[in-house]
């Protein structure tokens, strides 16, 4: 079985100090937010071996406060940014997921959502700082999804 949990960025500024989308910080809400979120999994007694982020800021800002709460590894991944079609997106994360092992990706919506949507079949959709986990049969031919995070 191999667990995927898929989570959005925490909440993000509005804008970055040089206006680029792709540089705007988490706000200190989204830093709680993040912090929440990793205490819910490690409540949950989640241990990731990896997290794979988005590499825009928000994101991978949220992935470092993960990673220092979950004690793995970060790394941004260029496909998690949104400008990935969905099938390429979940091919990706595929790829990148071990047998028996907890992988975290971190995305924006709407991609994150619609790829949870379709991999269970059914409505999700994420806000700032929220993860749904799903457990996959080793061929991916099942999925089963976890309650969300409140």
């Amino acid at each position: 079985m191999k667990t995927i949990i898929f989570m959005r960025h925490a909440n993000a500024l509005t804008s970055s100090s040089d206006g680029s989308d792709a540089l705007r910080p988490i706000s200190p809400k989204g830093v709680e937010a993040a912090e929440r979120a990793a205490h819910a999994l490690q409540a949950r007694g989640i241990k990731p071996y990896k997290i794979i982020s988005s590499p825009k800021m928000r994101a991978m800002q949220t992935a470092e406060i993960l990673a220092k709460e979950l004690d793995a590894p970060a790394q941004a991944a260029l496909e998690l940014n949104g400008a990935t079609n969905i099938v390429e997106l979940w091919n990706f994360i595929k790829n990148q997921a071990e047998e028996d092992k907890t992988l975290v990706v971190i995305g924006h919506n709407p991609d994150i959502s619609e790829l949870v949507t379709a991999l269970v079949n059914g409505h999700i959709a994420l806000n700032p700082a929220e993860f749904a986990i799903v457990k996959f049969s080793d061929d991916f031919s099942k999925a089963e999804l976890e309650p969300i995070n409140p």
